[in-house]
């Protein structure tokens, strides 16, 4: 995928990528489940374009998703608002058993977000960590994508 070297918007030029990971509210490992996964891949997509957040990538871990974000002129928590809100939402209502087995009448997602920017990494070393998730932690570190 190429990227453009600048977006415009109103009277804003510029670009922002950041790698923002999303964590499982009690490290439950729900992303086993192929069809939550999918399910979760396909309403982060949609969420995201109806909020106006361009993602170039999603990759899951067994407990987390990890999405590599153009971050444009929203806030990290303005896109966690219009992300995470509308997929755990969706999620649950569509996997009933998801809630009663491991939420607990609670939410989806644990509240915090991580985000680190793009910076000392190239847009394509971030692209291909972010889509490696789920390998085993031997063969995944952010280090290990720079060559």
């Amino acid at each position: 995928m190429s990227f453009p070297d600048y977006v415009s918007r109103s009277s804003t030029k510029g670009r922002l990528w950041t790698q923002v990971v999303y964590k499982v509210k009690y490290c439950h490992n729900v992303f086993d489940f192929e069809d939550i996964k999918s399910d979760c891949e396909l309403l982060l997509t949609e969420a995201a374009r109806k909020g106006g957040i361009e993602i170039a990538s999603i990759g899951f871990a067994r407990n987390h998703v990890h999405l590599d974000v153009d971050v444009g002129i929203k806030s990290i928590p303005e896109i966690a608002k219009a992300l995470k809100g509308p997929t755990a939402k969706r999620l649950l209502k569509k996997h009933k058993w998801l809630k009663a087995r491991y939420f607990w009448d609670s939410g989806f997602w644990n509240p915090g977000t991580f985000f680190e920017g793009v910076g000392r990494y190239s847009k394509e070393q971030l692209d291909r960590y972010v889509r490696s998730q789920g390998l085993p932690k031997a063969q995944l570190s952010l280090s290990s994508f720079i060559n």
